[in-house]
């Protein structure tokens, strides 16, 4: 399961809640997709995977082929990683490095993330990226 929204501005956050399969992992890229879409203009995309598990082969292709669509629209990418899960780790960057952006970056570190993330944020996209780390 996943949690999709775009509090303020152009700040779009998504978080992986377990159980993911195969069937809500479609549904999550579609959600995902429209939220980005809706938007005008460029978007920063704060992803939590800290609760994620290893994602099937389907799933991995799926959120590759969303994560290079939404290349032209992004103009920052976090993903947050938990570092004790060392496959995820693995896979997740993996997929980052096949979407071939260098905006978008992995962190392990939530201060890390909010210093990469800060300087083209606007105060409100702040504020909601904040609330969005400490939940």
């Amino acid at each position: 399961m996943t949690e999709v929204r775009n509090p303020t501005g152009r700040l779009v956050t998504f978080r992986v809640i377990p159980p993911v399969d195969d069937g809500n992992s479609g549904r999550s890229a579609l959600e995902l997709r429209s939220t980005i879409s809706a938007i005008a203009g460029p978007v920063v995309v704060c992803a939590d995977l800290t609760a994620a598990r290893t994602f099937s082969p389907e799933t991995t292709e799926r959120f590759v082929a969303l994560m290079r669509s939404d290349n032209p629209k992004l103009e920052r990418g976090a993903l947050l990683l938990d570092a004790g899960s060392a496959t995820v780790v693995l896979q997740v960057e993996r997929m980052v490095r096949e979407a071939n952006l260098p905006a978008r970056r992995t962190f392990r570190d939530r201060g890390e993330l909010t210093a990469w993330l800060d300087p083209i944020l606007t105060p409100a996209e702040r504020a909601a990226l904040a609330e969005f780390l400490a939940a």
